[in-house]
């Protein structure tokens, strides 16, 4: 009897200890993650216009990525020019002189001005996602982010005055949520880091437009950076409508809708790639096995 008396408190601290891990891990998240998220999903041209970006790309056809990418499209028209001679010779059919020299004059000016051309496409793009969070302010009267959204999972989570438990129902789903949100913070700063990378090399990937064997490299990254950029859009959608969906925080499907939220967002990235291409910004971690 004593022995039973024993495990049940042993069984009971162990549960208390695990409870008490999992709350301070809880904590630290949503105290951090959650304001990473806004700042990590909706990106605006303001994070691109930092000094070190636009050193890097440069400001004239001397400078920088743009220097570079002009000295690229020279060796492209270089090896036209070789190339057209030898097909001449030896009577193979080759791309026609005009069009080669207007796609290299065309390639050339967006060379020069594709960095405003980028900063001007990120900052409209989020000027879309602004306008779709807005829509529940303008028709609700409630703004919807990541931080509010929070306020309203803890709400249903933890409701009456109740404290964390593991092992109850809510845990579970308190679980899932945190280590998807984990996920969200790794996948959405690759996000961010692949579309500075794309932005920084983006005269070169213009200058091998100029080439038919090197144009696939182009319209990879023209992909590449569109889908990640149109993938805040669909984040915004997703917000929106699981914050109307959640009507009341005692109802107990809005627990589940949390559920479905949080694995469409996980999804964003493979949705997008699927209608658009594009990259793949899928994290492979154990807590993506988790979550997925």
């Amino acid at each position: 009897m004593t022995n039973i008396v024993n495990q049940q408190i042993q069984g009971n601290q162990l549960i208390n200890n695990l409870n008490e891990m999992c709350r301070a891990l809880f904590n630290s998240v949503d105290k951090n993650a959650f304001k990473y998220l806004d700042e990590l999903a909706f990106l605006d041209e303001n994070k691109f216009k930092t000094s070190t970006e636009l050193d890097l790309i440069g400001n004239n056809v001397y400078e920088g990525i743009i220097g570079i990418a002009i000295s690229i499209l020279i060796g492209i028209a270089l090896y036209y020019i070789i190339n057209y001679f030898i097909k001449k010779i030896i009577n193979e059919e080759i791309e026609n002189p005009y069009t080669f020299i207007i796609k290299a004059i065309i390639a050339g000016f967006f060379i020069i001005y594709i960095k405003d051309i980028i900063l001007f496409a990120i900052g409209a793009n989020n000027m879309i996602s602004k306008e779709i969070l807005n829509l529940t302010k303008t028709f609700f009267n409630e703004k919807v982010t990541f931080e509010n959204i929070l306020i309203k999972i803890n709400e249903a989570l933890y409701t009456q005055g109740q404290e964390f438990n593991v092992m109850s129902f809510d845990g579970i789903i308190k679980i899932y949520l945190i280590f998807g949100i984990i996920n969200l913070i790794f996948e959405y700063s690759l996000r961010y880091v692949m579309i500075k990378i794309m932005f920084i090399l983006s005269p070169i990937f213009i200058a091998f437009k100029a080439n038919r064997k090197t144009e696939y490299l182009y319209n990879n990254w023209t992909k590449g950076i569109f889908s990640l950029l149109f993938m805040q859009n669909i984040i915004a959608i997703i917000l929106v409508l699981s914050t109307r969906f959640m009507v009341s925080s005692i109802i107990p499907i809005n627990k589940i809708i949390y559920i479905g939220m949080i694995y469409a967002l996980i999804k964003v990235n493979l949705f997008v790639k699927e209608m658009f291409g594009g990259v793949s910004i899928e994290v492979q971690t154990p807590i993506k096995n988790i979550v997925r």
